[in-house]
């Protein structure tokens, strides 16, 4: 193991795990999406569909990741990139949402999702890991200092 490596070994075996997981369910989506494909069911784009599998497949990686303590290293130092990310999404899924009611607009198009439909999907994507960081945070630091007492 690298001497700087800033995961101990229980976290680099987890995050091992998460990645193999995540590796199965991308291919699970892959197969989804091709035989959807082959039924003629187009849902998004060939672009928009494979971004959308692995913002699904990251999701899915992230939350397990954040459940298993290992989706930050030691010292912790990057939670504003969480933090960021959630104050993004937020702002973003407000603002297509309020264009959906107030505009009219669809998700959908030709039986296709469209830019907005993408857009929701990634932005709720990222708002889950967001939320399931925030809630994994606060729980810790609930039970941390239930221990100190």
């Amino acid at each position: 193991m690298k001497e700087n490596c800033k995961f101990d070994e229980r976290q680099l075996w987890g995050r091992g795990e998460v990645y193999k997981h995540m590796i199965l369910v991308m291919g699970g989506l892959l197969i989804l999406d091709g035989i959807l494909k082959d039924g003629g069911v187009i849902w998004a784009g060939s672009f928009d569909s494979s971004m959308i599998i692995l913002m699904i497949s990251g999701m899915v990686g992230s939350v397990e990741m954040i459940c298993r303590n290992v989706y930050m290293s030691r010292g912790n130092q990057n939670k504003w990139v969480v933090y960021l990310m959630g104050i993004i999404s937020t702002i973003s899924l407000v603002r297509i949402v309020i264009e959906l009611i107030f505009q009219k607009y669809s998700l959908i198009a030709s039986s296709q999702l469209n830019d907005k439909g993408f857009l929701f999907v990634i932005d709720v994507c990222m708002l889950v890991i967001f939320v399931v960081f925030i809630i994994k945070s606060a729980n810790t630091k609930r039970i941390e200092k239930e221990e100190n007492l």
